[in-house]
């Protein structure tokens, strides 16, 4: 998202929230037709056959260039118009769950749920009435939404429903968003109307912005520390003390809420820090309403599994072993397939997991199997869950691990095939994980290989031909 051009509808002077909510509600139907006027300029230009001459396809090139950010951009505000003034309370006020994943210890939509707050939005303004730690979230007994049989089949050994280390099992964020906004009506009574997840990555970039927070006793948590201090070092520091650890990231956490809520920093700044962590997966919203979910969904706030027969390699690693060993994480992935021929063609996707920990004097808390201790592990196992969610209508055919056979399970998931393994990793080592399937060559659209938000920024190769029609 350009987001420091939107700082121009926005203006780009200190964050006054709810006039700017309101400029922005004012100016929607006028967005609405710059937007559509701007996807079709570009698509005229898009049109007009490429020149020979060197000086004329430059041009081309560049108006081309221009034009599409133009329409990206436009887009972006038209789609930002329609949502953000309802979603932050303007004709009425909403509340929603906060989730602060804790992308140390791997699940599907970034990290394990660590902290939550509960934000109220009214009149442009938003606050954050209740903020707590995972163990203050009751568990119900019993599930308290239904997200349907192929959910059920694949994940009731993880007991998605009724454990909230594992409400984002699911690689769809809407999933988890479901579970949060059911379980705390069950414990609570209050209806929210959607949820949001981020995590320290994010926040991190919000906070080069805003500045600093100050603690209560001096301690500055900045742009710089604030991912090590609450993934890594936060844990060597209180290695013997697990409650005092969750109260000092529960303070870190009160303290950048209100950093965020109170800021006076340039609008376009903040928009361009949100928008660096919703393109990077880690920023994702849900709403109840269905309308405002549609659009979500058009957008990479989503985070949901493609409706689409597009080509999809959506590898997502889980933490089995109750650690933060995923820290140490780095992944390496590729996607590839053979040409469009026939009905269908071969296709490979590949993992290698790296464990790059080197200091086996860490607390168990970081590098042992708390949470598998019959698994008997080696201090320092990363212990990781592989999900493959693939490409609609593609067949799997087998599953190696360093080369040689690996036993897996499959299922589906909102109609994808789903191939799930799982590997140890230890310190220092690597595992290669390559699974090879058939696919239908009627997929069409762009290929998608979504990132699951983790501490790495994984190495991602593609080559898939593009088949079928575009449509």
């Amino acid at each position: 998202m350009p987001s420091t051009e939107l700082a121009s509808v926005f203006g780009s002077g200190g964050a006054d929230t709810e006039g700017t909510v309101r400029r922005l509600n004012a100016m929607q139907h006028s967005l609405e037709d710059l937007a559509v006027s701007s996807r079709q300029i570009a698509a005229e230009i898009d049109a007009i056959a490429p020149s020979w001459f060197g000086p004329v396809a430059d041009a081309h090139a560049e108006l081309h260039s221009k034009a599409s950010r133009a329409a990206e951009m436009l887009g972006n505000a038209d789609i930002a118009a329609r949502l953000v003034p309802d979603m932050v309370g303007i004709s009425g006020g909403r509340s929603y769950f906060l989730a602060i994943q804790t992308p140390s210890e791997a699940r599907a939509t970034g990290g394990l749920l660590g902290a939550f707050a509960i934000v109220d939005a009214r009149n442009g303004r938003v606050s954050t009435p209740t903020l707590g730690q995972n163990a203050e979230l009751e568990n119900p007994r019993v599930r308290q939404v239904n997200l349907g049989s192929e959910f059920n089949d694949l994940y009731t050994w993880t007991h998605a429903y009724t454990d909230n280390r594992n409400n984002n099992i699911s690689p769809s964020f809407p999933d988890a968003a479901r579970i949060w906004i059911a379980n705390w009506k069950h414990q609570t009574g209050q209806l929210l109307d959607g949820a949001i997840a981020i995590d320290p990555i994010a926040l991190s970039y919000v906070l080069d912005v805003t500045g600093p927070v100050t603690l209560p006793d001096g301690e500055k948590i900045t742009a710089d520390n604030v991912v090590p201090i609450t993934l890594s070092t936060s844990y060597e520091r209180f290695a013997g003390d697990n409650a005092e650890r969750k109260a000092y990231l529960q303070t870190i956490a009160k303290a950048t809420v209100e950093q965020i809520s109170n800021t006076t920093a340039s609008t376009g700044a903040l928009l361009e820090a949100l928008g660096h962590g919703v393109s990077d997966r880690r920023i994702m919203i849900y709403s109840t309403r269905p309308e405002e979910q549609e659009l979500l969904e058009s957008t990479d706030l989503g985070h949901q599994l493609p409706d689409s027969m597009a080509s999809l390699a959506d590898v997502t690693i889980g933490n089995v072993a109750g650690n933060k060993i995923d820290y140490y994480l780095k992944r390496e992935i590729s996607y590839a397939a053979d040409a469009c021929t026939g009905e269908t063609r071969g296709s490979t996707v590949t993992v290698k997991l790296t464990n790059t920990l080197t200091d086996l004097s860490l607390p168990k808390y970081v590098i042992g199997s708390m949470g598998a201790p019959s698994a008997d592990l080696p201090l320092g196992t990363n212990f990781a869950n592989v999900q493959f969610t693939l490409t609609k209508g593609a067949n799997v055919l087998d599953l190696t691990v360093n080369g040689g056979p690996e036993f897996y399970w499959e299922g589906s998931l909102q109609g994808h095939p789903v191939a799930v393994t799982q590997v140890r990793i230890p310190a220092g080592k690597s595992v290669e994980v390559k699974l090879r399937l058939n696919e239908p060559t009627s997929a069409h659209g762009d290929v998608q290989v979504p990132i699951q938000p983790l501490v790495d920024t994984p190495t991602v190769n593609v080559d898939v031909p593009t088949c079928g029609d575009e449509k």
